[in-house]
């Protein structure tokens, strides 16, 4: 976990105030949402309820509440099915509840994250007011998986060739087509390739 590092009182958060267009800036409610933004960063917004503010204030031990912090809680919770207490790694972000939103640079890739917003109190236990729904960052990178849909056999490669004039014109078209040849072999001979897989799909389709 982070360390716990200076301070921040557990202010009032105004009511909610119409905009220029009539709509609430906050409607009472008590929740945290995740978005993922890219492969490291994801994007939380909340909302916390005063009542809300007012339970939490209670919990916290009879030390000075001026030193009781907010802050989010980051989660990595890959892989894992998240109870609150299972998760593989965490770390804090302090911020003041109001703001309402946040980016977070999670610094890892390929991971599922979730968020808690709270207050750390001056004992340093973590009390959370909400927690936001699990969220998958964009893969980084190109995926390792392939659409077998799209695998064609070695007899409908050499069609193409043929159709696209590779096997009877000059010498130069000739290389081409050889090269592509031994390019479909390189392919054909890894394991993990997706017109191997295309392949054996219609191989046994046949059966």
């Amino acid at each position: 976990m982070a360390k716990i590092a200076g301070s921040m009182s557990l202010r009032k958060i105004r009511p909610a105030q119409a905009t220029a267009h009539g709509l609430p800036a906050s409607y009472g409610d008590t929740k945290i949402v995740a978005l993922p933004r890219d492969p490291l960063w994801i994007y939380v917004y909340w909302e916390i309820n005063q009542n809300k503010i007012s339970a939490l204030t209670k919990k916290l031990p009879p030390k000075p509440k001026s030193r009781a912090v907010w802050a989010l809680r980051v989660y990595d919770i890959t892989g894992v099915k998240f109870n609150g207490r299972n998760a593989l790694a965490a770390f804090d972000i302090f911020v003041a509840p109001e703001s309402g939103s946040w980016h977070i640079n999670c610094g890892r890739v390929n991971r599922v994250w979730c968020v808690e917003i709270g207050v750390i109190g001056a004992d340093g236990v973590f009390t959370a007011a909400a927690r936001s729904n699990p969220v998958a960052s964009p893969r980084f990178g190109i995926s390792d998986k392939t659409d077998e849909k799209w695998g064609i056999t070695e007899k409908d490669f050499e069609k193409i060739i043929e159709l696209s004039g590779g096997l009877e014109a000059g010498a130069g078209s000739v290389s081409m087509a050889r090269l592509m040849t031994e390019r479909w072999k390189e392919l054909m001979s890894m394991p993990s390739s997706g017109v191997l897989s295309g392949r054996s799909k219609s191989n046994t389709s046949k059966k």
